[in-house]
């Protein structure tokens, strides 16, 4: 083992049993058999550690859970990514802390990039499948969004299951079609966010870029006009 992984994880052990906080440079060069200058030449500061650990962490845990990453149906694996989500976090509460909660403003972990690559990858495929209510960017920021709420709520005032699935429910409804619940009409919704998601894996020699784009916006819009049920039935109760 290279004296950057041995340093990765040794802090990772650390992380186990107390808050990064409550973990300081020495105790981590302590664990690590290192000196402080070691740890600034691989990591710059504390925080590029943290950032590194939390980042390995994650993986480490995702590598253990590949058993629905060839399901057929990926509004299956979109909930099953939901729930390894709030798992991590409960499992691994000060690494999660690191990755979500350490209030940076300065920019996205590796680790919370590498989680919302996750869903928007799920997420093209619900879309591929016609499934996707809104365009899957937007669909990527509310998911993350709520399960990292969610994540963090349990993980400071305790993790209520019942809570959580009706949370998991509330949130996929509004997103995809397929789900318990579900008793909106989204079949525009549906096909625009299909149509779009395959139009980014076609060669383009049919329409211009200025086309092509022009097209995309329109089903956006298409993809987003329909999502609030209120919205809906106003319209239908003017006609």
């Amino acid at each position: 083992m290279d004296t950057r992984q041995r340093i990765i994880e040794a802090t990772a052990e650390l992380l186990r049993s107390a808050q990064p906080g409550g973990v300081s440079t020495r105790d981590i060069c302590r664990a690590a058999g290192i000196t402080p200058p070691t740890l600034y030449h691989h990591f710059g500061d504390k925080e590029g550690l943290y950032d590194a650990v939390a980042a390995y962490g994650f993986d480490t845990y995702l590598n253990g859970r590949r058993s629905l990453s060839h399901s057929a149906d990926p509004v299956e694996i979109l909930i099953f990514a939901w729930d390894a989500h709030i798992e991590f976090g409960l499992t691994h509460p000060s690494l999660y802390t690191l990755m979500f909660g350490s209030g940076r403003t300065d920019a996205d972990t590796p680790a919370a990039l590498r989680s919302r690559s996750i869903f928007t990858d799920i997420l093209a495929r619900v879309a591929r499948a016609g499934r996707l209510r809104i365009d899957i960017d937007q669909a990527t920021l509310v998911l993350e969004a709520a399960v990292v709420g969610t994540t963090l709520q349990a993980i400071r005032s305790g993790h209520d299951p019942a809570v959580a699935a009706h949370l998991r429910t509330t949130v996929l409804a509004s997103l995809v079609t397929g789900i318990a619940g579900d008793n909106v009409d989204a079949t525009l919704t549906s096909a625009a966010s299909q149509l779009a998601a395959s139009l980014d894996e076609a060669d383009g020699s049919v329409l211009k870029p200025v086309e092509m784009a022009l097209l995309k916006e329109w089903l956006r819009l298409l993809a987003t006009a329909t999502v609030d049920p209120r919205v809906r039935s106003v319209a239908r109760e003017s006609t």
